[in-house]
């Protein structure tokens, strides 16, 4: 019975290893491949906007997690529960969302964006606070010793979101409807992610 629960651990072990570092390369080369697609096929101008959005949403991303998914892995004793991190990451996203909503409005009074660099701003910073949203489901499953679960997850909706965005981009699809159906469906598919593997970290 030792034997077989060791070996299952080692294997939990093991494929949090590997998923866990897909996922850090797909998170490093998401940006670089979508911007060869971009510039290849919608132009040099729509890939200024797209590092310019991309940036934008990096630093809310940053401001909405600030360190709480690591200390939240390791609160083994639950001195915290998981019902005060999910609300707690609610606020800082929202929080995010709404800065990100006020400096869009602003740089688009001042003349800065058109209505269309405005809304792929919006997106862009929008799809990257959903990293921050699922990473207090990951950080949770990784506090019970799943890291696998979590790191599959989102090397699973990252590749699947960014292989999505670059076929629509290939296939002559409007720059901002690609980027809105992109976000959608990756809202979408974190969700049903999340709900499908979250029995198995309790």
């Amino acid at each position: 019975m030792s034997s077989t629960s060791d070996t299952a651990q080692r294997t939990i072990v093991r494929g949090g290893y590997i998923w866990n570092s897909a996922s850090g390369m797909i998170n490093a080369v998401q940006s670089l491949i979508i911007l060869i697609f971009i510039t290849r096929f919608v132009g040099i101008e729509e890939a200024g906007i797209f590092s310019i959005a991309y940036a934008v949403g990096g630093l809310l991303q940053m401001f909405a997690t600030y360190g709480v998914g690591n200390f939240q892995i390791t609160d083994i004793k639950e001195k915290y529960s998981f019902s005060d991190y999910f609300w707690n990451r609610s606020i800082t996203v929202l929080a995010s969302l709404a800065l990100l909503s006020v400096y869009c409005a602003l740089k688009t009074a001042c003349g800065d964006y058109s209505s269309e660099k405005m809304l792929i701003v919006l997106l862009i910073g929008a799809w990257k606070l959903i990293d921050s949203m699922e990473n207090v489901f990951y950080a949770m499953f990784q506090q019970k010793g799943r890291l696998d679960i979590g790191a599959k997850c989102y090397t699973i909706r990252m590749t699947v979101s960014m292989i999505l965005y670059c076929a629509l981009l290939a296939l002559r699809v409007d720059f901002t409807a690609s980027t809105a159906v992109t976000f959608v469906f990756s809202v979408v598919f974190a969700f049903l992610l999340v709900k499908k593997n979250f029995l198995y970290s309790v």
